[in-house]
């Protein structure tokens, strides 16, 4: 584990923590036995084309990027709030990630019509409510045999039931939950599909 970014990972769950008891930017990030989960499925997989679909203050894109660097890939993150567009760049800039990460402001609802595939690996973990519509966007864009990670699958069960129903239920896929941290659906798509 790299020091440098190891540094920016302990500041940041600082923050959020302060965050939580009502000081500063709410921080939307996830705990970090997910971000260990995420890297050992880019390392696992040796993914090179990385998505991810909500940045907030770059936390899991850490976590992304640096497993990345190890496997010769890049990360493609996307979000919509100003205030954390700046404050993801920042991360990564003081973790030394940015020849890895590229950072994608606006809606993802909007941005990610324009991003051409094949992905090997991509991370949901924005606003809930959006994950079928996002499911529908990525989803022709990963490349069988690649995996569709969703944060937020125990924690916001409710708001993901539409998106999970879906998962779950494609002839296209096998997909099942990771029961840590905020919950982690992982979904993978078969080939030739």
């Amino acid at each position: 584990m790299d020091e440098r970014v190891e540094a920016v990972r302990r500041e940041l769950e600082a923050k959020k923590l302060r965050a939580d008891q009502g000081e500063g930017v709410p921080l939307w990030s996830v705990p970090r036995e997910e971000g260990r989960w995420l890297s050992l499925l880019v390392h696992a997989t040796s993914a090179r084309r990385i998505l991810e679909v909500g940045a907030s203050a770059g936390y899991s894109g850490t976590w992304l990027a640096e497993a990345a660097r190890d496997t010769g890939g890049r990360v493609v993150t996307l979000e919509r709030d100003p205030v954390k567009v700046e404050m993801a760049r920042a991360t990564y800039r003081e973790a030394g990630l940015e020849p890895w990460i590229t950072l994608v402001p606006g809606d993802a609802r909007m941005t990610l019509a324009s991003l051409e595939g094949p992905w090997d690996l991509v991370f949901l973990d924005a606003w809930k409510d959006d994950y079928a519509l996002y499911l529908e966007e990525v989803w022709p864009k990963l490349r069988p045999g690649g995996l569709l990670l969703a944060d937020n699958a125990l924690s916001h069960a409710q708001e993901l039931a539409e998106y999970l129903g879906a998962v779950r239920t494609r002839p296209d896929a096998e997909s099942l939950l990771l029961p840590e941290g905020n919950g982690l659906e992982v979904t993978f798509k078969r080939a030739g599909a």
